[in-house]
């Protein structure tokens, strides 16, 4: 009795974290892979394909129901599952999308690429958006990266999910992304520019430091963003900007920034001047 009184002490605990927790946050697979089955029949409710389906798809169930049946149907993997996680896509409520992106997430099914990728370019909602592109990164093949890559094409696409596109483009090497990535380094968007800079020269495909010396002496970018540059660049040249010993975080700080843009320039110059 006591340990069964633990067990469900934890369940009531963690789905509280669900709920608690604002839209958008990512979480690891496992910690939002709640057994919503088991939490909706600890509260009495149907778990079959039809009342999961219906539960879902009415406006008029509680909130909380109808998200735990698009995360219940996501794990059941009952063959018709994609198809009502994909009529919820259309709900007005945000909260509501994200659930069954979530559960069509967990289904991890090819089928559902075409729709995920309309939900990228076409979803008003950046943090929709976001979920849409886990979706598509756990589907894990060409054809769902080719759909990730899309989203770079929509001109008013929101900045931090291109951003995001970039980084679950840079995670995938295998993945053959040059031309996209190439195709970044004349972007409006400076950070953009040096994301695709610094994924290029990780692979081998850059075709000049020139880009990297830019991007960590002119362009107008985040701090972490700009070490991961000067990193790049010592990296694949073997040599050093901000000094040895200490982690690149402390070593090229925001004051330590003028002095290292100057080092690179210096480095740079007689690297250009040698090739005379």
């Amino acid at each position: 009795m006591f340990i069964a009184g633990q067990l469900k002490a934890c369940t009531q605990v963690l789905l509280i974290i669900v709920w608690v927790l604002p839209f958008g946050v990512e979480l690891k697979a496992s910690e939002l892979r709640l057994d919503a089955k088991m939490i909706l029949e600890e509260r009495g409710f149907d778990t079959s394909f039809e009342s999961l389906s219906s539960a879902l798809l009415d406006v008029n169930t509680d909130l909380k129901t109808r998200q735990l049946s698009a995360l219940a149907l996501g794990q059941s993997k009952y063959p018709r599952a994609l198809d009502v996680l994909s009529s919820a896509l259309t709900d007005g409520d945000i909260e509501i999308r994200g659930a069954a992106l979530r559960g069509m997430r967990d289904l991890s099914d090819p089928r559902a690429i075409p729709t995920l990728r309309s939900v990228l370019v076409g979803d008003d909602n950046p943090a929709i958006k976001q979920v849409a592109i886990t979706a598509l990164r756990d589907i894990d093949n060409d054809e769902a990266y080719n759909a990730i890559g899309s989203g770079l094409q929509l001109a008013n696409q929101d900045e931090t999910v291109r951003i995001s596109i970039v980084e679950t483009l840079r995670a995938k090497p295998s993945f053959d992304s040059k031309r996209v990535l190439n195709e970044l380094l004349a972007d409006g968007n400076s950070e953009i520019r040096a994301r695709a800079a610094i994924t290029l020269s990780e692979r081998d495909q850059l075709s000049s430091d020139q880009i990297l010396v830019d991007a960590a002496t002119k362009y107008d970018i985040p701090h972490h963003v700009w070490v991961g540059v000067v990193s790049r660049l010592e990296k694949s040249n073997r040599t050093s900007f901000g000094g040895q010993g200490q982690s690149n975080y402390i070593r090229l700080n925001a004051e330590n920034k003028q002095r290292v843009n100057a080092r690179i320039l210096g480095w740079w110059s007689d690297k250009n001047a040698q090739k005379k």
